[in-house]
């Protein structure tokens, strides 16, 4: 009995080191490391499939952009902390609210891809800004949501024949598929940048 009681205490500080590794937080790095690798496939992958070289750079800039915003560790001066309180507000702000924001953003893109038509490799890629946006902003729910109405705004408004859903050649089927592939992909990409922030809820 004796020995049993001392197994057990035995045990007992090694179920305590098992618990507290289980509820540590990861490391922030490695997250880090994810999203600048998850950020370059995308813009690789576009690449592959007729895209803009430097779609990389704007890609790693915009994986930066986003780490500054949301730290690793806790900022100490008193702007970044304004800008957290104010990001941390946003997104927990109502549900319509947040919601009407994504579709304002797509719109927003919409109307400049209309209007400007920018080159940016393929011209559906401005529409994954929105989705990277929301993701970054509002979380992962609301950033499917994005992505899909984004996929359905591309098919519509376009992927040729424009202002209709029909496909008449196996290209815009690619570039369809593209598009859906690659807009999961950059939701994905705040995801982890989020995972690694220290101040995130």
């Amino acid at each position: 009995m004796c020995l049993m009681l001392q197994e057990l205490t035995q045990m007992l500080p090694k179920n305590q080191n098992v618990r507290e590794t289980l509820f540590t937080r990861a490391d922030p790095l490695v997250f880090r490391i994810a999203a600048y690798i998850a950020a370059i496939g995308v813009a690789a992958s576009d690449m592959l499939l007729a895209g803009a070289w430097w779609a990389i750079l704007a890609a790693t800039g915009l994986v930066a952009a986003a780490c500054f915003i949301f730290p690793a560790r806790s900022p100490q001066d008193e702007f970044r902390k304004k800008i957290l309180a104010a990001l941390r507000c946003v997104r927990f702000s109502s549900v319509w609210m947040r919601l009407g924001c994504a579709i304002f953003l797509i719109l927003i893109v919409s109307v400049l891809d209309y209007y400007v038509r920018f080159e940016l490799g393929r011209e559906f890629n401005i529409f994954l800004l929105p989705i990277f946006l929301v993701s970054l902003l509002f979380g992962l729910p609301l950033a499917i949501l994005t992505w899909l109405l984004s996929f359905i705004v591309v098919y519509f408004a376009v992927i040729p024949p424009r202002y209709g859903f029909g496909i008449s050649e196996l290209k815009e089927f690619a570039e369809l598929i593209s598009f859906f592939y690659l807009g999961l992909m950059t939701l994905t990409v705040p995801v982890l940048v989020r995972a690694s922030a220290a101040v995130d809820e």
